[in-house]
């Protein structure tokens, strides 16, 4: 999406400007020059003429954008990354030394706009992702009897015959513990399929048939850590803990002694497990009723109480506060995850507008949850959030409020409208969406999917260009469904 801007009445902030001339002085577009490259342009029709130079530290020979501000002198000034050319000729040169320097002159032609970029998405995948949600629990219902090694060859060569070419394989179970062996710090191990690491054999066969294993696992959810760790927990007003529903153990994004403990944690699951391909966070929230009251743990009340003296519990400022103290965490996970040369994943479910069936604005899900979707997408470098997967799931929304509009064939125009959502604000995450043959229950009614919706719902998944994920294997395969999956 291209985004056109008066230069007379915002400040912008773009990449630098590489443009012969001023043919149109009423647009300009901006493109991408590198930095320490020398970029120059002849002529020039406009007769003001404003130069400016700027100074920034060498930063210990990194790559650094130079940063000048052009003032005007027809309109108020624009603050620019290096250079916007509005018209006429200029000169840009940022050389490497003990400084950084940008030296640029501009020509001011009449009324210019300026035509941002659109954000470089990234390349479409070679093969599209077809992703299948695995839960090891499920196992000692399908496959009863079995040892690790037989279930594994069963389930994956069961679903790579549906055209699955991605496993979502849940690592660690926030009550009952890890599906593989492990010795880490207030962790448990799953005392069945755990034990006889059912994880392990799983991504053993699914390498084995070319298939890439994503170890799903909590971002605050630990019920051993919960137990063993008080001062770790998520808080409300007065110090109590925050327990959203039975089976929540949640942890704090504040809390520097977790934030430790978690970042250890990933480190010992990809130790553990070096095969697999990614890591995902699941499910990644905050506060579940939207209340603006968690968390108010003591780090996070002391930091909230420096940055915004004399704000609110509640206030616009408390719910960008925590929203960005959570945005933090996941960062971390990202760049742990990146450390150990892994790619990283988020799943979580974006609120829907229950008249329209369009998002809810990506504000009014952060300031409900403190699950920044913007900022979980459009992180960047180490913290960069690989893979994005968002839950579209009809029949969840259809058993809420009854609207029609929420059928298998919803989830092609929200696709659309989720991945033009995030790459007009920057994005450049792999765009998954999520959809479900599970039953929801709502306000309107119950409902659960037909085979033949279910075969529905994933035909127009294929309609899109996004990769798929898809929940889950136990439930396919009880209801004989799979047949279904040969529609994506």
């Amino acid at each position: 999406m291209i985004k056109t801007i008066k230069s007379s009445l915002v400040p912008l902030l773009l990449s630098a400007v590489f443009l012969a001339g001023c043919t149109d002085p009423s647009r300009v577009v901006a493109t991408e020059v590198p930095p320490e490259e020398d970029a120059a342009s002849a002529g020039g029709r406009c007769p003001e003429t404003t130069k400016t130079t700027t100074s920034l530290p060498n930063n210990a020979g990194q790559t650094q954008t130079c940063l000048v501000t052009l003032p005007n002198s027809r309109f108020s000034s624009v603050p620019v990354i290096a250079t916007v050319t509005n018209g006429g000729s200029y000169t840009l040169i940022c050389n490497k030394g003990g400084t950084w320097s940008a030296t640029a002159s501009i020509s001011i032609c009449p009324a210019p706009q300026i035509v941002a970029p659109t954000p470089t998405p990234t390349p479409t995948p070679t093969t599209k992702s077809r992703g299948i949600r695995m839960d090891p629990g499920y196992f000692y219902g399908s496959n009863s009897g079995q040892t690790a090694a037989q279930i594994a060859k069963d389930v994956v060569t069961t679903i790579k015959a549906a055209k699955v070419n991605t496993i979502y394989l849940y690592a660690y179970n926030s009550v009952y513990g890890a599906f593989y062996p492990t010795t880490y710090s207030n962790t448990s191990v799953e005392s069945g399929l755990g034990s006889g690491n059912i994880f392990g054999a799983v991504t053993a066969e699914a390498k084995l048939q070319g298939l890439k294993i994503v170890a799903v696992v909590p971002l605050t959810n630990f019920k051993k850590v919960w137990d063993n760790n008080p001062t770790w927990r998520v808080k409300q007003a007065g110090g109590a803990d925050y327990t959203a529903f039975p089976g929540t153990y949640l942890l704090s994004a504040s809390s520097p002694e977790y934030r430790a403990w978690y970042a250890g944690f990933i480190n010992d699951l990809v130790a553990r497990n070096p095969n697999i391909d990614q890591v995902e966070a699941v499910e990644p929230t905050l506060d579940f009723y939207w209340s603006g009251q968690p968390d108010q743990h003591p780090a996070a009340l002391a930091k909230f109480n420096t940055q915004y003296p004399g704000s609110a519990i509640g206030s616009q400022n408390w719910l960008d506060f925590r929203a960005k103290e959570f945005l933090s965490l996941i960062a971390l996970f990202n760049q742990t995850v990146h450390a150990n040369n892994k790619e990283s994943a988020v799943v979580n479910t974006w609120t829907i507008n229950s008249s329209t069936g369009k998002l809810a604005s990506s504000l009014a899900v952060r300031n409900g949850t403190g699950f920044d979707f913007v900022g979980t997408a459009t992180l960047t470098g180490t913290s960069k959030t690989d893979h994005l997967i968002t839950e579209f799931i009809w029949q969840q929304w259809f058993a809420e409020y009854g609207n029609a509009l929420f059928n298998p064939q919803w989830i092609t125009g929200i696709a659309s409208e989720y991945t033009n959502t995030l790459r007009a604000a920057g994005s450049t995450s792999d765009l998954i969406i999520h959809v479900e043959i599970s039953n929801f229950s709502g306000g309107y009614n119950s409902t659960t999917p037909t085979i033949d919706q279910f075969a529905q719902n994933m035909a127009a998944t294929a309609l899109t260009p996004n990769g798929v994920s898809v929940y889950d294997y136990n439930q396919i395969r009880t209801r004989g469904a799979f047949t279904a999956l040969s529609n994506w």
